[in-house]
């Protein structure tokens, strides 16, 4: 309990979220007999359990998009890469990342597939990343103006202020990849009986 109390703990602050605000949804098999220990430690007054939790957390996978993340270590300052580096380890990633959706979907139907790329980045000295979306053709154009400034509005957006000055360290790539499975038909059957 205390581990995920700690893990929602830190989901919710990332997003700036009042816990006390929101109700808990206990689901799965084990979620409604750990549900009031867990909202105890995070601090939510009210817990919404479902009839069958266990069927809940069944149709969450069956709804579920196929989804991977891959990252590919760089850890070089920006000022120290050329635009062949750039491109060369966005490529690496690109190929990774279509050689994984391959491998997934020859026993897994999907409908289409989308990949999001990240990085990962921080100041110079700076003990903290700070995760920023990108455009794959900044990445393959070797476009190092566009990716200080999206650094830049990333780090203002999260902790209010930018050093557009510093040195920038490109930690990692990130590819966050998903495919979209076809979802079941659902259908509202009125009446049934609730065991």
């Amino acid at each position: 309990v205390a581990l995920m109390a700690a893990e929602a703990s830190n989901v919710l602050a990332r997003r700036g979220v009042d816990a006390p605000r929101f109700r808990m949804v206990a689901f799965g098999g084990a979620g409604p007999l750990t549900a009031a220990l867990l909202a105890e430690e995070i601090g939510i007054d009210a817990i919404l359990i479902p009839p069958f939790p266990g069927a809940l957390s069944a149709l969450g996978a069956a709804r579920a998009d196929l989804e991977g993340d891959l990252v590919e270590p760089v850890y070089e300052r920006l000022g120290a890469l050329t635009r062949g580096d750039l491109a060369r380890v966005a490529a690496g990633l690109d190929a990774r990342a279509r050689a994984w959706i391959g491998e997934q979907t020859t026993a897994l139907s999907v409908t289409d597939t989308g990949i999001e790329l990240a990085a990962d980045m921080r100041y110079d000295g700076q003990g903290y990343d700070v995760t920023v979306p990108l455009d794959a053709a900044w990445l393959a154009a070797g476009d190092f103006e566009r990716l200080r400034a999206a650094f830049h509005a990333a780090h203002r957006a999260t902790y209010g202020h930018a050093n557009e000055g510093a040195e920038i360290w490109l930690k990692e790539l990130r590819a966050h990849i998903v495919g979209h499975t076809p979802k079941p038909r659902m259908a509202l059957q009125r009446g049934a009986a609730m065991a």
